[in-house]
């Protein structure tokens, strides 16, 4: 049976922050709340932004202007650094909203492309959805086929060990690692 979306919410949120107003990611895209990337204006509009976290609902005019402001600043700064350009904010469960979508996406495309998806353990799943979170789906499935090798075969020590991303935090892949071991217990 496949994990909920909402199951790993609570683990998004401290691994990647909840970041209320836009901001840009390391490579430049604004995003907001938890990863969420906005490639045009037009995804901005469509989410209920408020002026301000107290405020009346955003306009698209008020929308537009903050996302290009944000846009045109440099990036690979904090999401901090860019508040003082974005005066439109997400609430919270706006943000949760969101992140459970994208992550429903990214479960739905984990199970096409590991047809033994729902059938792994869920500690393996949640393990599999934050790697696939992090690095897209075809990252997982490109640069860790050691890992791969080893969830085919259900060695879930194996996969441990071959989970790690040297770019992340010893918090969070301890996390993925203790999931993969986890998955033994069933």
């Amino acid at each position: 049976m496949r994990i909920t979306a909402a199951a790993y919410l609570p683990f998004a949120r401290d691994f990647e922050g909840s970041v209320p107003h836009l901001y840009l990611d390391t490579v430049g895209v604004v995003t907001v709340g938890i990863g969420h990337a906005l490639e045009s204006v037009e995804e901005a509009t469509d989410l209920p932004f408020t002026a301000g976290p107290h405020g009346p609902k955003a306009s698209a005019a008020q929308i537009e202007a903050d996302y290009l402001r944000v846009k045109a600043q440099p990036k690979g700064r904090t999401a901090g650094f860019y508040r003082r350009f974005s005066q439109i904010v997400l609430a919270d469960a706006a943000i949760a909203d969101l992140f459970v979508a994208d992550a429903d996406d990214v479960l739905a495309d984990l199970a096409r492309r590991i047809p033994e998806f729902d059938t792994l353990p869920a500690p393996a799943q949640l393990a599999l959805l934050d790697l696939a979170l992090n690095l897209g789906v075809r990252g997982l499935l490109e640069g860790f086929p050691r890992m791969l090798g080893c969830l085919a075969r259900r060695h879930w020590a194996g996969c441990a060990t071959e989970s790690r991303r040297p770019q992340l935090g010893d918090a969070r892949n301890r996390q993925v690692a203790a999931w993969l071991r986890a998955a033994a217990s069933g």
